[in-house]
């Protein structure tokens, strides 16, 4: 009698797994260890169990494979990182039970390492420790893009392909599977960092028949043909759906039911097509149902309309798990019948009835901030019987949404299609005024901008209760004044008058307390702007001072700022305390740059106080924003507000400052630090000589420069790429500059140029460094005939008069044209034993030879150096 076998499991055992080509692709990249694998399948179709058999077929007694499910949120990258280690540790804890004492120590002693080098650290240590490979796999990693620390991870992901390969050997014996269903190129968020584009992509297709068969085989499931047949014509082969619906007719053998194709029909509608509440139809039908870009495209495809579903919605379909992962083909289909049913044309034209008429919901989304839905139900409202009557105050929405979401051509076009008239509605008049007075001001259109507002100040408001639109203009009219303050200096005061004599008016009528204020502040700014700008220091400082007594408390910072420009040393140094008074004890929130409300307390602001703190060597201050930005921000925000002071410390002329602003940056920035405004100053400490001995900057260089993608060498890299090389070459670090040479030959000449050239001089330049390092690595492992050929190719190539280049100094120029000329004037023996310190006692005496040709005679301990660093060779004695 037939048993039980197809139980509802969440990890499928190993008599039941069948394998499919992604398994043959899983295996052979982590056989391959080259780069990461990334599973993209949609939910349901088996790739935990991809990943779990994997585990279950490829960890050896040498091999370590770790599985990590990332549903589960990490308040922090930190937290995030030793999870990982330490589920290491623990499965593994009779291999690893050493190093995880070690590791927990470290912990406990304090250090100060970021995150991102305390991870590397104890993956060595663990890799160390295990004589196989470490494979770790991530799983539900979209769920970790809804972190605020997922960038930092991916870009750790990516630096063990690159510079921890280059600088430790061990970490080739590391790799990653990733899995989820978010595409590669959207798990970075932060557009400054190189996408994570290292991956192999590997998609999940449903079982093919023979895979099907194979399923049934192991299930023990005998089936006439017809019926199994039946089976896969409604599943296609998907494995949740094999997997129920075999499941439920092993119930119907068991109790004696003969099968037949009906039956299988009758159970198909019973499980899928009458309550639609089993996976993974449920989830399916949900995603739907709430986006109307996928109705549309499943009706393109019922309709056979498939031109009108461009690539990234095919992609989207196939995430949701609507289609196969073949869904480029121009005739793109619903993967299976039961799927296909349940999304049926009149399923998704019932969905599209029950919702609210385009208008409602035009007006609902724009009510909830959500600008660009409304827009599109706007412009659904305006392709049905809209009337003409309608159409000003339509227009006028349709404007205002564009406005918001700050595409002003789109707004300007709108808001003066078919203005709304003064007579039907005053208020909508004057805000329509506004809205295309400050769209032609941010398109740099200022006399239309000016001429939009002067219609609103200078209107008649006798009749009429001044309003904040009037206000608002004023305070609108004076910026685009400003624009040329020296013929409008007058009306700007005049402007700024009108706000101020209405003080009280204004905070009666205004909504919002705060934003009545901010008006007022503005105009007392605008007052002493103007002063300042005419040399009226003290009338400015006064202003200044006037707007600190109304303000609230995120305008504070930006008045401060304003007074640190004009007052004394001595008042300096009492704002920079009664700022620090303010942080201590207030709760003050940074935000981003504002163009709505220039007076809040931006990351900008900060950072230029923050440069003001650094030239007076305010050193009490320093520690009181120090705390506050550790205490608040994320490592991102601090990374830009000290990277914003260093270039404004840069402006002012303080290099000083600049130095330690910079350096500050460096220390503190984590692996989401845009690595485009990262190698700026990296460039710039290094070409410097890193005034601030900043540990690893050399090696945080090389990775970012040559190790992350596309990335063009320049002028500078050159001299400071030099540089490092014949640092590593003097510390005895040649495999290090072997592999780094390695590296960016293999870009230059392989990678599609994905290292590129300003400037046939500076390409020119760049060969020769890396020449050149060949040769003083031939010339230190005594390959002397090679040293030859290429000393000669340096000279022959490089010192051409066509060839010339200005990167170098002649300083350096004449450096390596004496070394090739001193190699190619000398003859030298080729010793393989000469560096094999054993072979002589610490006290033998032995002859040695300098590249200038002195010739010394001394014990082998006093010259064991020079002979390890290549400097000499041994002269053999008879």
């Amino acid at each position: 009698m037939k048993t039980k076998k197809l139980k509802s499991l969440t990890v499928i055992p190993n008599e039941l797994y069948v394998e499919r080509k992604a398994d043959k692709q899983l295996a052979s990249i982590i056989s391959n260890m080259g780069r990461p694998g990334y599973v993209l399948v949609s939910r349901q179709m088996g790739k935990t169990n991809l990943l779990l058999n994997a585990k279950r077929n490829l960890e050896s007694e040498d091999d370590i494979f770790l599985y990590v499910d990332l549903s589960n949120p990490f308040s922090n990258i930190q937290e995030f990182f030793r999870s990982i280690i330490n589920t290491i540790i623990d499965v593994h804890e009779e291999v690893l039970g050493s190093v995880k004492q070690q590791i927990l120590k470290a912990r406990a002693d304090g250090g100060n390492l970021p995150a991102h080098k305390e991870h590397e650290q104890e993956l060595r240590q663990i890799l160390g420790a295990i004589r196989g490979k470490l494979v770790v796999c991530l799983d539900e990693i979209d769920a970790l893009t809804n972190s605020d620390y997922s960038d930092g991870v991916f870009s750790q992901i990516r630096s063990i392909y690159f510079a921890s390969r280059i600088n430790f050997e061990e970490f080739n014996r590391l790799t990653y599977i990733l899995s989820g269903v978010a595409e590669p190129n959207e798990i970075i968020k932060n557009k400054n960092i190189s996408p994570f584009n290292i991956g192999e992509k590997i998609y999940l297709d449903d079982f093919s028949r023979s895979e099907f068969q194979h399923f049934l085989y192991k299930a023990e499931l005998e089936l006439e043909t017809e019926c199994a047949e039946r089976i896969f014509y409604w599943t296609s082969g998907n494995p949740r759906l094999c997997w129920d619906l075999c499941s439920a007719i092993e119930e119907q053998l068991i109790n004696g039911v003969l099968i037949t194709s009906k039956v299988i029909d009758l159970e198909v509608r019973r499980l899928y097509l009458t309550e639609f509440d089993l996976a993974p139809v449920d989830h399916i039908r949900k995603l739907v149902e709430d986006d109307k870009d996928i109705r549309n495209a499943v009706m393109s495809i019922h309709y056979k309309k498939f031109s009108s579903i461009n690539e990234n919605l095919r992609n989207k379909l196939y995430l949701v798990g609507i289609v196969n992962s073949d869904f480029s083909s121009s005739a793109i289909k619903i993967k299976n019948r039961i799927i296909e049913e349940s999304l049926s044309e009149e399923w998704i034209e019932y969905i599209e009835g029950t919702k609210l008429s385009y208008i409602e919901i035009a007006d609902k989304k724009s009510d909830e901030g959500l600008y660009a839905e409304a827009l599109d139900a706007y412009k659904n409202y305006e392709a049905t019987s809209v009337t003409i009557k309608e159409l000003p105050i339509l227009f006028f929405k349709m404007g205002r949404c564009y406005f918001n979401l700050k595409m002003y051509d789109g707004a300007i076009e709108y808001l003066t299609k078919k203005p709304v008239k003064k007579s039907t509605s005053s208020s909508l008049f004057y805000t329509q005024h506004l809205l295309l007075g400050t769209s032609y001001y941010r398109l740099g259109r200022i006399e239309e901008s000016i001429a939009c507002y002067e219609k609103i100040v200078e209107s008649n408001f006798i009749d009429e209760d001044l309003s904040m639109t009037y206000f608002e203009a004023c305070i609108n009219l004076s910026a685009a004044y400003f624009e040329n303050v020296t013929i409008y200096s007058e009306k700007i005061l005049d402007m700024s008058s009108r706000i101020l004599e209405n003080k009280e008016l204004i905070l009666q009528i205004s909504e919002s307390p705060h934003n009545a204020k901010t008006v007022i502040v503005v105009a007392y700014h605008n007052q002493a702007l103007v002063h300042k700008q005419f040399l009226r220091i003290d009338l400015a400082t006064k202003a200044w001072q006037l707007a600190l007594e109304i303000a609230d408390l995120p305008a504070i910072p930006k008045l401060y700022l304003e007074l640190l420009n004009v007052v004394s040393l001595i008042e300096k140094k009492v704002i920079l305390r009664q700022f620090s008074i303010i942080l201590k004890n207030e709760q003050l929130n940074l935000v981003d740059s504002n163009i709505e409300n220039p007076f809040c307390f931006t990351t900008k602001v900060f950072a230029e106080i923050i440069a003001v703190a650094y030239d007076l060597d305010d050193v009490i201050s320093q520690k009181v924003f120090f705390r506050y930005l550790r205490s608040k921000q994320h490592p991102n925000v601090i990374w830009n507000i000290f990277r914003h002071s260093g270039v404004f410390a840069a402006q002012q002329m303080n290099l000083r400052a600049t130095d330690e602003l910079f350096g500050e940056a460096l220390r503190i920035a984590p692996d989401i630090a845009p690595s485009e405004e990262k190698i700026h100053l990296l460039r710039y400490l290094l070409a410097r000589g890193n005034p601030q001995k900043i540990k690893g900057i050399e090696e945080e260089y090389l990775q970012i420069q040559y190790g992350a993608g596309e990335r063009e060498i320049t002028e500078k890299d050159i001299p400071i790429t030099f540089r490092i090389l014949n640092r590593f070459i003097e510390k005895n670090r040649r495999t290090a500059v072997r592999q780094l040479i390695n590296v960016i030959r293999s870009e230059v000449n392989v990678n599609n140029l994905t290292l590129t050239f300003p400037s046939q001089d500076v390409s020119i330049s760049f060969k020769m460094m890396l020449d050149y390092t060949d040769l003083k690595l031939l010339m230190l492992d005594q390959k002397y005939l090679e040293a030859k050929e290429k000393a000669l190719h340096i000279k022959n190539i490089f010192f051409k008069e066509e060839n010339q280049t200005s990167v170098f100094d002649k300083r350096v120029l004449d450096s390596i044209l004496a070394d090739a000329e001193y190699v190619l004037d000398n003859q030298f023996i080729e010793i393989t034993t000469i560096k094999n310190k054993h072979q002589y006692g610490r006290n033998e005496k032995l002859k040695v030879q300098y590249k200038n040709g002195v010739i010394k005679f001394d014990k082998y301990k006093l010259l064991q150096k020079d002979i390890e660093s290549g400097i000499c060779i041994i002269i053999p004695q008879n």
